[in-house]
């Protein structure tokens, strides 16, 4: 009887022990999984970004230009449709400001970041951000030298009567050139023949 028992209770000790074991060993897979992950996501690189040549084939920028509510618009090329959905930071003298992007619907690899707007010749940081995990996806330094006005902005303006409308002069004639003397006619005598007198036999 004592030793049925004994039997018995070995037995679940043993099934406790397994279970145990198992637990253990799927604890320390998932902790070296993780870890792994993380080493992954940190030796990830961070991409440098600059100015696009003529065929772009990487993340570059595209232009910087001024909208209609007189804000900065930053468009940058990515290479790839997928890529994760990110928001800018530009670090400048004046400070940091962060730009919303949103894709173009009809361009998805062209994306426009919307924010403050940055004085012609000022050096800034750009640094991109994933929305999903704040990872930093790319960075670069830029030097603002031309600035891209949209047809819009410029339709506005012309409505809005600040753009100086060109005057047409009036087209100037022959005669406000030179003055030209005015030929008058002169009458001219007609010529008297006079003959000597002819005495007649």
């Amino acid at each position: 009887m004592l030793q049925k028992f004994f039997g018995s209770r070995k037995s679940i000790l043993l099934v406790f022990a397994g279970i145990f074991s198992l637990a253990l060993l799927l604890l320390a897979w998932r902790i070296v999984s993780l870890q792994k992950a993380a080493s992954e996501a940190v030796s990830e690189p961070v991409l440098k970004i600059s100015y696009c040549g003529a065929e772009p084939e990487e993340l570059c920028v595209l232009s910087f230009g001024r909208d209609v509510d007189e804000n900065m618009v930053v468009n940058i090329f990515v290479p790839d449709r997928k890529f994760p959905d990110f928001y800018l930071k530009i670090k400048r003298t004046a400070g940091e400001s962060v730009y919303e992007c949103e894709k173009d619907k009809e361009v998805p690899t062209n994306v426009y970041c919307y924010g403050d707007m940055v004085n012609l010749q000022e050096r800034m940081e750009i640094s991109l951000f994933a929305r999903e995990d704040e990872r930093l996806i790319a960075a670069g330094d830029f030097t603002l030298k031309a600035i891209l006005i949209s047809e819009s902005a410029l339709v506005e303006r012309a409505d809005g009567g600040s753009a100086p409308e060109p005057t047409v002069d009036e087209t100037p004639t022959t005669s406000a050139f030179f003055d030209l003397p005015t030929a008058t006619a002169t009458p001219t005598k007609t010529p008297v023949t006079s003959y000597p007198n002819s005495s007649y036999p």
